[in-house]
């Protein structure tokens, strides 16, 4: 979103690309040149034992779950569903977001709670496009105004 403090500045794919690139430039990974990080190219390597990269994606995992645990202490969910692209790092970002949960939701509320990684696949830009269609077809007429013509 290019914004500063939003989930999307540091859990989307290309915050966790750029926060591999920075460990890059530091000298911290030496593993792969900084010109082929890529998404699916850190993830794999985490999954392999990069503890660097692990790292990365455990930070954002926290960040994660910290967004998510004030969205349960303020709205007291009874589902949470996480889906989307960055669903293929797994463990690596959702392990981390699980402990942060427990760890920041109000007593009482963590066990009221759902949180489910939906997996992602390409039906559901389809989907997506196909509920705004709907939509705009069975669009309740409550609320409805005609304006008078002469």
């Amino acid at each position: 979103c290019g914004k500063r403090g939003c989930l999307e500045a540091y859990v989307a794919d290309p915050a966790l690309v750029r926060a591999a690139r920075e460990a890059a430039a530091q000298g911290k990974l030496t593993s792969v040149a900084p010109d082929e990080l890529t998404v699916e190219r850190i993830t794999e390597l985490a999954r392999a034992g990069d503890e660097t990269l692990q790292e990365i994606f455990a930070q954002a995992g926290r960040r994660l779950g910290v967004g998510i645990a004030n969205l349960v202490n303020i709205f007291n969910p009874a589902l949470i569903i996480i889906t989307g692209e960055g669903v293929r790092a797994g463990d690596l970002l959702f392990g981390p977001m699980r402990e942060t949960i427990r760890r920041c939701v109000f007593d009482g509320l963590v066990e009221d709670t759902e949180v489910v990684v939906q997996e992602w696949g390409d039906e559901a830009w389809a989907w997506g496009a196909a509920s705004l269609v709907l939509q705009g077809i069975y669009k309740s007429p409550v609320g409805f105004t005609m304006s008078a013509t002469r």
